[in-house]
Parts: C-alpha cells; structure tokens; sequence
C-alpha cells in the first residue's frame, strides 16, 4: 500500500477540518507502511494531541466494524482498504501505543533533552518545575537582588529604569519588570538592547537662546499665540514630554504645516525644529537609558534564577527549547539512536501559533527532510519521507505568548519542495453563519476612521477568502444587539454583559438541551457573567478558571489558615469566630487571644503531623451541612488543591493561602451553558454562540517592551521600552517601524481572536455591542466599530435593538435537538488474558473490571459501546441512589425528573424511566431490601456479635460509598452502589453490600439469573475485601446482595 507523500501545506480556515486532514495523513502514512513510531505527529496542547490520537483510533476501528466507515476511510486516503486491511493498522497502532509521537512540542523536546542531558549541560536528575516550586524561586532570586547587590548599584539601575518616577517600591517594580519582560529577556542577546544611536543635543544657553527666540516670534493668529507661550512654559520648565505632546509642537514634529488651518510661517517652524531636534536627543537618550536600566535588572536576577534552578535541579519548558535551539550538538545524526527510532514524517498541527524558538528547534529536522532533488526524499536509506503541515493565520491568536505566524507565511522561503493547498469549505456552521462571516471580514475596510490602523486591517483582510459551507441543509440565524444604555453611574460594560446574561437566559429557556457557548475576551467579563446568570437561575459551566476564593466557605478556611499563620490577625479571628467553623472548633470570642493562640498552635501542628491534605479535608467537611452546593464544590477544588501543595508545603499557612489566590480553576459542570474566553473556545463548536464583550480597542493594551527583528524566522535584534506615540515620532526610523509593527500586530492578533469568536456557532451567532456614547462623533476604532461599519447600511444603534440580522430567527423550530453521538456497536469478540507477571508494585484495580473473570470485551477497550443502554443503567443507579430508607418516602418525582432531565441528551424517555423505576421498587423483594423494618426481622444480625438483641443496633446508609484500598500488590478503588453498616457502641460490627444490577432479565430464566450472578461474584468479592479492610471486619460479617432491578429479585452471594 505504499504511496507518494508530498510536502504539503494546508491553509485551512476555521471549521474546514484541519485535524481530520491530518488524521487522514497519519493514516495513510500508516496504511503506506510507514512505521508507526516514525512518524511525528505535534499539536500545542495535550488536550489537542489526545483528540488527534482518538480520532486516528476511532477512525480505524469503526472502518473495522463499519462497511460504510471502511468505504469513507479508504475514500479519504486514496487507497483500497478491507477489513483485515483496518485491523492489522489498529492492531499495530495499539501494540505500540507506548512508541507513537502523537504530542506537543513541548513533550518532543522533553524526549530530545532527557536522551542529550549531557550534551546540553543539564544537571543530573534534572525535572520540569511546576508553577509553584518555580514561583518561589523567582521570589527568591528577586530577595537575592535586593540583598546581595549593593545599594548604591540598586538605586543606580533603579534610577535609570523611572527617571526619579518612583511610583511603586522597589520590589514591586522588580516583581513587574521580570513578570513582564523576564521572557524576551531571554530571547535577545545583550546587543539587541543597546542600539540607541547617539545624538547631539544643545547646550544649556543655546536651549535658552532659542527659546527666548521661539517668544518673540511675531504671530497675528491668537490660538497659535497661544498654543506657542504654552510651549515655550513647557520647554522653560524642561517638561519635554509635553512639548512634544501637544500644541504647535506635536503638529510640527507630526510634519503638519498648519494650526486649525491657518498656515505655521517658515521661521517658527525653523525654531521649533531646532528645539525638536534637542528633544530627540534628549529623549532617544532616556528611553536608551531606561531600556538599559531594564536589561540590567533582568540581567541580575536571571543570575541568581538560573543558579537556583541549578541548585534544586528544575526547568521549565522553555529553558529546554532554549537550550536545544542554541545546541546543535542533538541534531548530529544521532537522534535516531537516542529516541531508538527514526523520525521520517513530520505533521504539525496549528503551526500558526508556532514561537520562533520551537521553529529554530525543530526547523533542521524539516530541512533534512524537504530537501531532496529527486521525486521522492529520503532521510535514511530506504526511508521515504515527508513533511505535512496545517495552519490558518486568521487563528493566529498566541501572539502574546510567543506564537508567530509569520513562520507559517515563510514557509515557502525557508523550506524546499513545498506543495500548497487550502480548505475554506466549513464542515460545522450553517449558511448564515458564513454569510455573516463572510460580510464582516469583507467588510473591514468599510469603517471611515482607521487612520493608522487602516494598514494592518487590510493586511489582514487580503489574507480572507470568502468562505463556503457544506452544511447547507442547517437552519440559522446571526444577528448583532445593542445593549440599553447605562444611566444613573453605572459602568457601561457592566450594563452590557447583564443584559446579554438576560439574553443568554432567554436563548437557554427557548433552546433545552443545545450547546450555547459564551465567549468573552477576558477571564473578568467569565466572572460577570456567570454572576448574572446565577442571579437568573441559570446552570453555566464555568470553563475560563477564577480563583476559587469567590466561595464564602473557601474565604473561611482561608481565615482560619492566615490566623494560624499570624493569630494577630483580628480581621481573621472575627470572620472565623463568626461562623459554624469558629463553632465546631470551639473558637466563638474574637477577642479572646488566649483562645486565638490555642487555635492557630493546633492548626499549625495539624498541617505538620497531617498535612494540609487531610487538615483542610477535615475543616471543609465540617463546613459541609452549612454550605450551598457551588460552596461543597469550591471546598472539594480547595482540597484538592491541599493536598496538590504538600509537596510545596513550608512552616508559612499563609503561603499556601497566596498559591490558592494564584490558582484559576474551572468550575465546569454538564450545564447546555458553557462560559470561557475565545481563546479558550479554540477547537470548540456550539450550537449556539453568544459574544457579550466586543467593544474591544483594536489594537489592544501597549507592550511594556517591544522588540523588532530583520526576519520573522531571526532572532530579535532591537528592543525598547515602550513609549507614548509622540515619543515615537521623534525616534530614529528603524526604531518607529518597530512600534508600528508591534501595533500592527495587535490590530491583527485582535481581528483574528474576532475570527475564532465569530466561526465557533453552528445554527446561531448573537454579537451584543453597547450602543454609541452621547458624544460619539465618528465610528470608534473599536471591535464593535468594525461590526457596526461591516454590517449596517445605517451605522445608527437603537439601545435595545436588534441592528443586523441573517437567517431565520425561528431556526430552532425547524431543527431538531441532536443526541450525543453513538460511540458504536459492542463487539463480541472476547479475548482471554494472560496471567499479568508485572513486578509493577500497587497496580490500579477496580472491582467492576473484575466482572467475569479475566475475559474482556474488545469493545470495551475501544469503548464502543452501546450509549443508550450505559445512560439507562447510570440514570436507574442515580435514581436508587436517591433512596435512603424506603420507611421514610421515596424521593419525589420534581427530583427524578431533575436528575434524569441531562440523559434526554442520550434518547432516553424520562417519563417512561420514571415508570419503569417505581415499578422496580414496587416488586416485593426490592422494596423488602431497601426498608429499614426489614433489617430487624434477619436471623443473622442477632448471630454477629455476642447474641446481642436487635434493638441494640443502628443502620446506617452510605450510597455511593466511594474507596480506595491496597490489596497485595494492588490499589483496589471503586465505588459500592448502597451500603448499609450495622453499627453497636459507635462501632461497626457488620455490613451488607447492595449492588443494583440492570440487566436485561427475565423472573423465570433461572439459567441467566445464575449466570449473571456468576459473573458479578469476583467484583462482589472484591467489594467485600474493600469493607473488611476498612471497616476492620472478618469476611462472615459483610453479607453481599444483587438486586436484579428489572426481574425485580434479590440474590444473595
């Protein structure tokens, strides 16, 4: 099945398939018999490598089972495919599983690094550091500046960085300056920030004598009179920033030659270029200075930051590229033999958000193989190969992390034998959804009043090409919103993101079970919105990730850790006397410090003897009965946090306190409403698309530092701090054609996250903008400008109204609600397993894995299984699990139909379910099993202890009782479905497991009820070993018992 491979480049626009051209690629490589660890599949993030390698595996195990699947596989790859054809692939894909190079770039380069450690220069034992441990390195580092450099040093640099403007300490503008800049520090070398030339400037009394010669300039027009002993104030006063900055001397140095129209005579302009040109100097001389002062800083703490990484062995991700973009010592022909095993094929996916370091890293390997003078390119004897590549420039929206699209652009240049294809065919969204795209990105330059930015915004819209769907059988509807104007002080973004939570509200009641996505630009406006949702009772996923200190009940903990730290803290002791924590712990007078003292030593010596895993389990579960449901869950995040930073743990509580602030975590849950930023929509699709925050500046926030280079694929050779527009005027022109490429960048970064927010809908996009200010006298250069420019034939805003609208409103009508997707037939094909000899200690086993024996389905390791009957069974547990004892009621249907409502999704009937779960509990030996009378009534409870009389026992039901404990040399987890401990005394003296069975049984079929009963005895017996273990009980007082649901009968074990 060999094949011919071209180097090719995909341009693929957003929703054209850009995974699926790759998975096809791989495949066919696959099918051509290339090696399956020869091939180099990378993608940007771990999440996107494991949808490439699913893809690739589902592919290939549907073409298995599926003629038309098979037929639609072979179509994509040219190539003739049979069924044994597709099973020896996926067999050879899954035997060497271990082997593939399907990941991230940043994971390929662990791979190089940790095979030429030596070579490299990294310290032995070497590890990746995670946030916090690098964190407090960096801290460390910045102490060490401060403490080990001289004062006089310090003050200097510091000088030179403010120019005497000390607005923050000292440590706060080093904390600043490395967050900000520490990066690009390492991306330049020492030159880069010393290309300042050096210009002459005036003497004192020269400057004084063309002052004194600017006043008494004769002018008959009193504004520039004016206009002109303001600047001469201002240049007297050597505030040269405001020279520049306005009046007669912003126009002359922008090259205008009139002041509100009326010419500005020859002479004065003369004069004032005189003094311009002092002004350059002097302030090409500051920013020099400043920029100096800022390499200089960064350089002292990167000594001390990169001898603390030494000392404690760690990297991060980006020192490893470093190190391997500047050591060529890996790329000698040696790779081969240290990963044991050849790389042939290359596949980069999103290679638009490509960082100049990761192309300088992996670009000899591309050369290697591109290049080649015949019709097919060798790498090694009697090796093809080949290079495959997709991207989009218009998604191009990881800039400000590095990414540069513009090494996608050259690829032409910088690699040989290139092929080139594009894909603007949408597979996702409908027909006035690309309509609506299309209008808008053709439309760009319809808005009057870009001015500078007008250049980038072409640029952007040369590189778009009308798109096509081929959905055309979907329904769909965009439109663009104004929001109510904001009165009475309130801020107006506010106001607009409350009036498109109602919108949201109204778009989630009218469309039950369809996917609404809420893109917004920063994590801020996730915060806001998912408050206005909330207070509309609205369920959203919250996906951006937010400190979860926005929970009542984590403050509380919080509390109680900042009191242990410092029991000084009278604000703390207060908030936690105050509350049922304060209570539990006995804590209840804030002033008493006696009291406070003895709460923070037990504490502190809780968080020593147990850890702050266990300690902060143990206070969020006494918060537990108080707190809301979103509270329980934000204690779970913060317990799990615990116990993520034990390992990091030091004698400071407080500490851990600053890792909790510093931690975003999502808060996602199974909600239609999902609430992220574009970013991280990227990939994404809804059925529904709502963007609340589009009144963006299109050229975003100025960097703190902009740097520039000769070539996108060389490394940057000119840095300067920023500076306002007026000071770029006067720099030299090198200098200014940076600044401008940094603007042109954001303007065009900020259209392309534009792009991705807009293509992300399939049947509806809602664009909500506010409406225009009182005093707007022109379109602003805003996001929400552009819209309204691209749009409207009228560019006036109705607060309120809907201002453009495509498609059918009512397209929900006319499309029914899609089911999750099947995942396929189950197999029958069984497979008996041979006796595992791993020496691996504690080995993970889970007791439903033990079901009938050692044999298992290959379906069920390809999880094709049947969705529908997996939904049926998990809604009838999540019923049972509802039920404590039947003597006291049955759960009421508002809450079956609650818990059933998300398995709609899956095809299943609620009512029906309903129905067919009370008929379960109506059989008599289900029913008799879950009423706490019967318990009284068995023989054997008075046989467990002693012959105690039945009175003297309690019950006590624990659903869903989840464990984990080591059997042998295995970790036995799982979770038993009801268990009911028999407990004397405040202890346990015997138990019963229950386990709920679905099973397609009927009462009468004695050989199938055994059998199945059979089959469940291993993960039953299993689920005793777990009881006994933690409950410190023998084997003959734990009873097991099935109950068959559906032929409603009860088994004992």
């Amino acid at each position: 099945m060999r094949g011919e491979f071209p180097h090719l480049v995909i341009r693929a626009s957003a929703g054209t398939g850009k995974t699926f051209a790759l998975s096809n690629r791989y495949l066919k490589l696959l099918a051509g018999d290339a090696p399956a660890d020869s091939i180099l599949a990378t993608t940007f993030t771990r999440k996107a490598a494991g949808e490439i390698l699913d893809r690739v595996l589902m592919r290939l195990a549907h073409a298995t089972q599926d003629e038309k699947a098979r037929d639609d596989l072979a179509g994509h790859l040219g190539v003739s495919l049979t069924r044994l054809d597709c099973q020896a692939l996926l067999i050879q894909l899954t035997r060497q599983l271990h082997r593939l190079r399907i990941c991230t770039l940043d994971a390929f380069f662990v791979q190089i690094a940790q095979s030429f450690s030596l070579e490299l220069g990294l310290p032995p034992g070497w590890q990746i550091a995670e946030d916090v441990e690098d964190g407090r390195l960096r801290e460390q580092a910045i102490d060490a500046v401060l403490e080990k450099d001289s004062e006089q040093e310090i003050a200097r640099i510091i000088h030179l960085l403010t120019q005497g403007d000390a607005n923050r300490t000292v440590n706060q503008l080093l904390q600043a300056t490395v967050h900000e800049l520490y990066e690009a520090f390492l991306e330049t070398e020492v030159a880069a920030w010393h290309q300042f030339p050096d210009l002459n400037r005036m003497t004192d009394e020269k400057v004084a004598a063309t002052i004194a010669l600017l006043q008494e300039s004769p002018l008959d027009d009193k504004r520039m009179e004016k206009a002109r002993n303001e600047d001469c104030v201002r240049a007297s006063k050597g505030d040269w920033d405001g020279f520049v900055g306005r009046g007669l001397a912003a126009k002359i140095a922008a090259g205008e030659q009139s002041y509100y129209k009326k010419p500005i005579p020859p002479e004065l302009v003369a004069t004032y270029q005189q003094l311009l040109k002092h002004v350059q100097a002097l302030l090409v001389e500051l920013v020099a200075k400043q920029t100096a002062g800022t390499f200089e800083l960064l350089r002292r703490f990167d000594y001390y930051y990169q001898r603390l990484k030494e000392k404690f062995r760690v990297l991060r991700f980006d020192d490893l590229t470093r190190r391997l973009a500047a050591h060529r010592k890996w790329d000698d022909g040696r790779l081969e033999h240290r990963l044991d095993g050849r790389i042939s094929h290359l596949l980069f996916d999103e290679f638009q958000d490509t960082s100049l370091l990761q192309w300088l890293v992996v670009r000899p390997l591309a050369e290697r193989i591109t290049r080649s003078s015949g019709q097919q390119t060798f790498l090694w004897e009697g090796s093809q190969t080949s290079f495959f590549c997709v991207g989009d420039v218009k998604q191009a929206i990881y800039g400000w992390r590095g990414g540069r699209s513009e090494i996608f652009t050259a690829l032409e240049s910088n690699l040989q034998r290139l092929e080139f294809d594009s894909l603007t065919k949408s597979f996702r969204s409908a027909p006035p959804i690309i309509d609506t795209v299309n209008r808008i990105f053709t439309g760009l330059l319809d808005h009057p009043n870009l001015q500078h930015r007008e250049e980038a915004v072409r640029e952007w819209a040369t590189q778009f090409r009308e798109h096509t769907t081929a959905r055309e059988e979907l329904s769909g509807y965009a439109c663009l919103r104004v929001s109510p104007r904001a009165t009475d002080g309130a801020r107006q973004d506010d106001v607009t993101l409350d009036y498109a939570a109602e919108r949201i509200a109204e778009l989630a009641k009218e469309n039950p079970g369809r996917s609404i996505g809420v893109l917004t630009r920063t994590n801020g406006s996730i915060v806001k919105t998912i408050f206005g949702l909330r207070q509309r009772g609205v369920e959203a996923s919250e996906e951006g990730g937010n400190p979860i200190t926005d929970s009542a009940a984590v403050q509380l903990v919080m509390s109680l850790l900042k009191m242990a730290d410092h029991p000084g803290d009278t604000v703390a002791r207060f908030h936690v006397a105050q509350s049922p924590l304060g209570e539990a712990l006995q804590f209840r007078e804030f002033s008493d410090d006696a009291a406070a003292n003895r709460l923070a030593l037990e504490v502190r010596s809780s968080l020593l003897a147990l850890g702050y895993g266990p300690s902060v389990q143990r206070w969020a579960e006494t918060l537990e009965t108080t707190s809301s449901a979103r509270d329980c869950k934000r204690l779970n995040q913060l317990v799990m946090l615990a116990y993520e930073y034990q390992r990091f743990a030091s004698l400071r509580p407080s500490q851990f306190c600053d890792f909790v602030v510093g931690k975003r975590i999502p808060d996602p849950s199974s909600a239609d409403v999902r609430v992220m930023t574009i970013h991280q929509s990227k990939g994404l699709q809804f059925d529904i698309v709502v963007l609340p925050d589009l009144d963006m500046a299109l050229s975003g926030q100025p960097s703190a530092l902009v740097s520039g280079q000769s070539d996108p694929s060389q490394p940057v050779d000119r840095v300067s701090v920023y500076r306002s527009k007026e000071i770029q005027e006067l720099l030299p022109p090198e200098f200014q054609k940076m600044f401008d490429d940094d603007a042109r960048q954001k303007v065009m970064e900020s259209l392309c996250v534009l792009y991705v927010a807009v293509t992300r809908p399939v049947h509806m996009l809602e664009m909500i903008i506010p409406p225009p200010s009182v005093q707007e006298r022109q379109i602003p250069r805003r996001i929400s400008g552009l819209l309204r420019a691209a749009l409207l034939e009228n560019t006036d805003c109705e607060p309120g109204a809907v201002v453009f609208a495509e498609g059918d409103p009512d397209w929900n009508l006319a499309t029914q609600v899609p089911s999750r997707r099947m995942a396929g037939a189950i197999l029958t094909n069984r497979v008996r397993l041979a006796e595992s000899r791993s020496g691996s200690p504690l080995q993970r086993q889970t007791p439903s894995r033990l079901e009938g024996g050692r044999r298992v389905q290959v379906g069920d390791i390809l999880q094709l299984k049947n969705r529908g009957a997996q939904a049926r069974g998990t809604l009838i547990h999540s019923f049972f699990e509802q039920i404590g004892w039947l003597d006291e009621g049955e759960p009421s249907a508002a809450t079956l139909r609650e818990i059933a409502e998300p398995f709609q999704r899956e095809g299943l009937n609620v009512e029906e379910m309903l129905q067919q779960f009370r008929r379960m509990l109506r059989a008599p030996e289900i029913e008799n099993a879950l009423r706490r009378e019967a318990y009284r009534s068995l023989n054997w409870l008075s046989e467990v202890e002693g012959g105690y009389q039945i009175h003297s026992f309690r019950f006590e039901v624990r659903n869903e009782f989840r464990f984990a404990v080591r059997d042998e040399r295995q970790l036995l987890t799982g979770s038993i479905d009801r268990l009911v401990l028999i407990i004397r005394d405040e202890q346990v003296v015997g138990a019963e497991i229950i386990d709920f069975k679905t099973d397609a049984l009927l009462a009468d079929d004695d050989g199938g009820i055994e059998k199945t009963v059979e089959h469940y005895r291993p993960q039953q017996e299993a689920y005793r070993i777990a009881v006994s273990r933690l409950f410190d009980l023998p084997n003959s007082q734990i009873r097991l018992r099935l109950l068959l649901v559906s032929p409603g009968l009860v088994r004992e074990l």
